[in-house]
């Protein structure tokens, strides 16, 4: 009796909200199996299918069959009945929540790609990023397709098991810059692989990593060529290819 109201009790700490603000504590994320997702601190990471990850709001948890719940340590999902079962004990199913992206790393450690794209790199060429989270870089350098599909670069296309779609164009992956992130108004050096913003609302400028990009109306952020800033969020968006990449503040 005494093991059981102490299980509830656990159960209802994990459901308040002073434990929902804890897990959210910068520290010690939890890095998710592709290794560019990450979960806020005692969470758990849980695999949602097609490429995607979600955190479920307590440690060491048991990631339920249906990729949508999640249960506490200890207890089995009950997916029919949307319960969590522990003996006679049971408790609804816990809901994960979107895992977040990190900037996809190249392999050469000078290039760095947006949240939510990955960095691609033919032999002997610089890195490209696909606008596609965990895509498929396809051999010539230039294109990829979305995660477990296969590049048909003779056709032009992605190829499923049972269907085609149009492949990807990436763009140009850029270096980190240290400068970027010691910025003063009116008084900016961006480097040669760079181009210089300005936030029209603070009048704050700088660097933005790419070249040829877009700079955004009223915010500290830039977006590759051919995508167009979002309005009401921090996303580039790539029109006619239901395509988009979260891209960080500068500096």
């Amino acid at each position: 009796m005494l093991k059981t109201t102490l299980f509830l009790l656990f159960l209802n700490f994990v459901s308040s909200s002073k434990f929902q603000n804890f897990v959210k504590s910068p520290k010690d994320d939890v890095k998710c199996s592709d290794g560019k997702s990450v979960c806020p601190s005692e969470t758990t990471c849980c695999d949602l299918g097609e490429g995607a990850f979600g955190c479920c709001p307590v440690p060491d948890a048991v990631c339920c069959e249906d990729k949508l719940h999640c249960c506490p340590s200890g207890m089995v999902c009950d997916t029919k009945e949307a319960k969590c079962t522990f003996g006679f004990v049971s408790h609804p199913l816990l809901k994960k929540i979107p895992a977040k992206l990190e900037d996809s790393a190249c392999d050469n450690p000078s290039y760095q790609c947006p949240i939510g794209t990955t960095c691609c790199a033919a032999k002997g060429e610089l890195p490209g990023c696909c606008p596609l989270p965990n895509a498929v870089c396809c051999p010539d350098g230039k294109h990829c397709c979305p995660h477990k599909t296969t590049c048909d670069v003779q056709e032009q296309r992605c190829l499923t098991e049972f269907d085609q779609l149009p492949w990807f164009k990436g763009f140009a992956a850029f270096r980190e810059a240290k400068n970027s992130k010691t910025l003063k108004k009116n008084n900016i050096n961006c480097s040669g692989n760079e181009m210089s913003c300005q936030n029209s609302k603070t009048n704050e400028e700088f660097c933005c990593p790419f070249s040829d990009g877009v700079c955004c109306e009223g915010k500290s952020k830039c977006c590759p060529f051919s995508f167009s800033c979002s309005p009401d969020t921090d996303d580039c968006v790539k029109e006619g290819q239901n395509v988009i990449v979260t891209m960080k503040s500068f500096p």
